[in-house]
């Protein structure tokens, strides 16, 4: 036992610095852990500051992306101050040097409305960051008063360009308005180019002037209402003089022709002379209108068409004493010039004061399809112009003196209705628009603008006066039926177009007008000639119209029925188978004027008058006391009315035409069996 203790002593010794060495070592774990949870509240700190770090560059970044843009906005190049404020003189030798032309003043607004823009948006920017619900910044916030410098930079920022703005304005409006000189100056200029340029090249800068300085915008607004009104109203005015001239020639023959039943010995005494062929030149389409004055030409029919039509009648065409034409093509020249002027003017003030060619009203200067559209001279004497294909001119020949225009009333203002879309294209020709129409985009852009509206009125009143006075001259000179019911079709068309061309609202009460006016003659007219068989069936011949002698003096002095029962002569056939040629031609010719509308009230119309002749051929045969002489005389009268209606002007085979010709015939044919 005692041998063992020196081991005991030792093991103890061991133990006791073990205890100690584990004791030192738990002493230092625990310093370890310490610190260990001291680097890791660090580490979470700095991950903390980092992750805010980083929120504060990205909204810097954004900050920085919109100051960089309204600051880059803003400040305006030296060079762009120094054009501007130049004085006239200099202003006027740059221009004259190229320096300042029109696309260096479309170069300048178009800078100048951007510094505009960037100053409105950087007042937005730093009010956001005064009221503190934008993006906080030290650019913006910070101490030492950075807001207040922020905002009197600004502020001397926006004199600056607003200043330039007034500037610019002052010089834009003598520039723009110069431009409109040559529609005062001459009427041989050439009005669809001069509106291709100014949509070309000077849209952008009434644009500008519209957004930020509109009283400057309505004056150049007013200036070119009070130079296109007198160019319109002078040009326009001449033009329906020399038609009136020719008109005056018109109107002396004019209503001769009486109705249907006015039937002259002149004509007579030739059917009897030759029965068979002047009853087949009466039939086929006559080629000499002496031959049956009531009948018209069937070329004249063509004045019912806007395009494919006869040319029109040029102003110097006037001046010769011996040129005449018809009333009906009278009206369509005049017709044709209202149409075509009024729509392209239309169409040009939709796209200059409204700019509705552009996707969200752009102020980019854009190519109008103006420039590559078919265009006629200013003066009337040019390209003999067929229909409504080309712009008709309406001026004229003559170098009479300039007439003074009235003055138009204040202009309805179309400035400041634009859009801030920068990015506009154009859009003309794409859907069907051109020099004088507005494709749909344009017309569904155009929808519910008043202004527009205003400014045609103002431009093309003195036009429209014109027009009005003219058609009721011509209707007053007292045309026949067709020509009458021509210019009724013709007129048809023409607000057919306007529809088309987006120019309703403001064509459509000129061409109602004259058809409130035209339609009861036309009405009047056929109940003249069914009263006119029908008395003539009865035995008298009380018929209105020149011609109307001739025919009362073959049914005896007093026209009674008595004196022809029993003396039918050869004159009564020759004059009743000229009325039922006269029934087939119109018949045909209104088909050939409606095509195939159904036009309710004129063949209504005609179904009566019919109705009287059918009536009338009876009515004489029954008067007949030979039998073999009143069955020739009814089945002539029924062949002349069938080679009537195959001869045209109608084609044969239109549906309306057939169905008269099958009536005819099956009534032929019952003739034939008795």
């Amino acid at each position: 036992m005692l041998d063992s203790a020196p081991q005991y002593l030792s093991l103890h010794s061991s133990l006791h610095d073990s205890t100690q060495l584990l004791q030192q070592l738990e002493s230092f774990l625990t310093t370890f852990h310490t610190d260990l949870e001291s680097l890791s509240s660090q580490m979470t700190h700095l991950q903390g500051r980092s992750l805010s770090l980083a929120t504060r560059l990205q909204n810097r970044r954004a900050l920085e992306n919109r100051l960089n843009k309204v600051l880059g906005g803003i400040a305006l190049e030296p060079h762009i101050v120094e054009l501007l404020f130049a004085d006239e003189q200099d202003a006027k030798g740059m221009a004259s040097t190229s320096k300042l032309d029109l696309n260096g003043w479309n170069d300048l607004v178009a800078r100048l409305d951007l510094c505009l823009r960037a100053c409105s948006e950087a007042g937005v920017l730093l009010a956001e960051a005064q009221s503190g619900s934008g993006m906080q910044s030290p650019s913006l916030n910070g101490e030492g008063g950075l807001l207040d410098a922020n905002v009197k930079s600004l502020k001397e920022a926006r004199e600056v360009a607003e200043g330039c703005k007034f500037m610019a304005a002052s010089k834009l409006r003598p520039l723009l308005t110069s431009s409109f000189a040559p529609l005062r100056n001459s009427l041989t200029t050439n009005l669809p180019v001069l509106q291709s340029v100014l949509l070309r090249t000077h849209r952008p800068l009434f644009r500008f002037l519209s957004q930020h300085t509109p009283r400057v915008a309505i004056d150049v607004q007013r200036a070119y209402v009070v130079s296109a009104r007198l160019y319109f109203e002078t040009g326009f005015r001449r033009y329906a003089r020399s038609l009136a001239s020719v008109r005056d020639r018109e109107k002396r023959s004019a209503g001769a022709e009486g109705t249907i039943v006015d039937v002259g010995k002149s004509a007579i005494s030739s059917l009897l002379s030759n029965p068979l062929g002047t009853m087949n030149s009466l039939a086929n389409q006559p080629s000499n209108a002496s031959q049956d004055p009531w009948l018209v030409e069937p070329g004249r029919l063509d004045n019912a068409k806007l395009s494919d039509g006869p040319s029109v009648v040029l102003a110097y065409l006037a001046d010769d004493t011996s040129y005449k034409a018809p009333l009906e093509a009278l009206f369509r020249s005049l017709s044709l010039a209202l149409l075509d002027n009024a729509s392209s003017e239309y169409a040009f003030l939709a796209r200059f004061f409204e700019s509705v060619d552009l996707v969200g009203g752009g102020a980019e200067g854009v190519e109008s399809s103006a420039a590559g559209s078919t265009t006629a001279s200013g003066s009337g004497r040019g390209a003999r112009a067929k229909g409504s294909k080309e712009t008709h001119g309406i001026t004229t020949a003559r170098q009479d003196e300039e007439d003074e225009g009235p003055l138009p009333e204040e202009s309805a203002s179309a400035a400041g209705d634009m859009e801030d879309d920068d990015d506009g294209k154009t859009e003309i020709g794409e859907e069907g628009g051109n020099v004088v129409s507005l494709s749909e985009v344009e017309k569904r852009r155009l929808r519910g603008r008043g202004a527009i509206d205003g400014l045609w009125k103002q431009i093309m009143e003195p036009v429209i006066g014109t027009y009005n006075s003219f058609s009721q001259s011509i209707l007053a000179a007292g045309p026949s039926l067709l020509p009458l019911l021509t210019m009724v079709k013709l007129n048809d068309a023409v607000e057919a177009a306007a529809v088309s061309r987006g120019c309703s609202s403001v064509l459509l009460p000129v061409v109602m007008g004259f058809k409130m006016q035209a339609w009861p003659a036309v009405q009047r007219q056929f109940d003249e000639c069914i009263q006119g068989v029908k008395k003539l069936a009865e035995g008298s011949t009380s018929s209105s119209g020149a011609a109307s002698a001739g025919l009362s003096s073959l049914w005896g002095g007093g026209g009674s029925a008595g004196a022809a029962t029993n003396s039918g002569g050869p004159e009564k056939d020759a004059a009743i188978k000229m009325i039922a040629t006269r029934y087939a031609k119109l018949f045909s010719s209104v088909v050939k004027l409606c095509g195939e509308d159904e036009d309710a009230m004129l063949f209504a119309s005609l179904n009566r008058l019919r109705t009287e002749v059918e009536g009338l051929i009876k009515t004489h045969a029954d008067r007949l006391t030979e039998r073999p002489r009143r069955l020739t005389f009814d089945i002539e009268c029924h062949e002349a009315v069938l080679r009537a209606l195959e001869s045209g002007p109608a084609s044969i085979s239109m549906a309306k035409v057939q169905a008269e010709t099958s009536h005819w015939r099956e009534e032929l044919d019952k003739r034939k069996r008795t």
